[in-house]
């Protein structure tokens, strides 16, 4: 995890303290960061490693998981800016194997631009044409970005034997407005985490339609144009934290969403949406309400339990609820927004 200020912790498996690791500096701790398998590499060397990639409003920098080094990937000039760094917006990073993903602002301008993470150039993808936009994400072989009420998706295309680009620009269904901010009304609060949820070649994004709740899905792997919005209308949430497949909760229900549709994992009228859920093929939980207070459900098969959040140190909020080896951990954080970590299975 990196803190405000910059500094990357590791959270040893089950254990309540994260250890330093190495520190990015200022204004790389607001957004949220990925981290990838890449080749950093250069001159023909390998260079396959886990890396880190996160950004701020003037630098893109990479950190080895391993090694713990640190490589800058993209410093800008004084005259350009990276949307990253805020925790109220929907803009951030994205990575593969060999690029880094991110929008780029210049007099005015929105660019979708990558960087290589071995020579370092630049390119610009997509000239953005709203003010308010979100993402990047990858599914497939396309990039794709959002505004309230259009998307746009990239990729590449290799015609007479060249490689290079080319940009889609399509319109949401009629009615369909996207979050693309920490804002995200009855969606709940999106700040410090993605505004969208990915698997597969699958891009789930929350919005409204007709002023209730809903949820765009399409195939990056299909026609475009078929993307669907599923209804909701009822107060939701949507998480997918580390392991998880994309959830989704409304009152008394919870969601997993798998192959385009959402198939309901879990109903128990004291099921709580606004807080964090995870589903696999294995293992679901969500929060409930029960005798008054807040737990944590999970079920497996048939078995089923609730786990009181008392034991917890000054429980706060949750934050993300993910999995490590065979089991789930919880991160919350306390009354003083000081991050925990707790095995909620093991």
């Amino acid at each position: 995890m990196i803190s405000a200020r910059g500094d990357v912790y590791r959270v040893p498996p089950f254990r309540e303290n994260p250890k330093p690791f190495a520190s990015l500096g200022e204004g790389f701790g607001s957004s949220p960061f990925v981290i990838r398998t890449v080749n950093a590499g250069s001159g023909g060397q390998a260079g396959d490693d886990v890396w880190l990639i996160a950004a701020s409003e003037c630098e893109i920098k990479a950190l080895s998981l391993t090694s713990g080094k640190i490589r800058t990937l993209s410093g800008l000039p004084s005259n350009q800016k990276i949307l990253a760094g805020d925790l109220r917006s929907g803009a951030g990073i994205e990575g593969d194997s060999r690029r880094a993903y991110f929008f780029r602002k210049e007099n005015g301008r929105t660019f979708l631009s990558c960087v290589d993470f071995q020579n370092h150039a630049i390119t610009d993808l997509i000239d953005i044409e709203d003010k308010e936009i979100a993402g990047p994400v990858l599914a497939g072989d396309l990039v794709f970005a959002w505004s309230p009420r259009r998307w746009y998706a990239a990729g590449p295309v290799t015609l007479l034997g060249a490689r290079s680009h080319t940009c889609h620009r399509l319109w949401f269904p009629a009615g369909f407005v996207a979050v693309c901010g920490a804002r995200g009304g009855s969606w709940g609060d999106f700040a410090g985490r993605r505004t969208y949820m990915v698997r597969d070649s699958l891009v789930h994004i929350p919005g409204e339609r007709l002023g209730t709740n809903a949820l765009f899905i399409v195939n990056a792997c299909a026609r475009l144009s078929d993307g669907k919005v599923f209804p909701l209308r009822t107060e939701a949430g949507c998480w997918q934290g580390s392991g998880s497949a994309p959830t989704v909760t409304i009152p008394g229900r919870l969601f997993r969403a798998e192959k385009g549709s959402l198939i309901e994992v879990m109903v128990d009228p004291r099921i709580e949406p606004g807080h964090p859920s995870y589903s696999d093929t294995r293992v679901s939980a969500a929060f409930v309400r029960s005798e008054g207070k807040t737990k944590l459900r999970i079920a497996a098969g048939d078995f089923a339990t609730d786990l009181p959040l008392d034991p917890l140190s000054d429980f706060g909020r949750a934050m993300e609820i993910c999995s490590t080896g065979n089991g789930l951990m919880l991160v919350y954080q306390d009354a003083y927004d000081e991050t925990h970590i707790a095995a909620c299975m093991a």
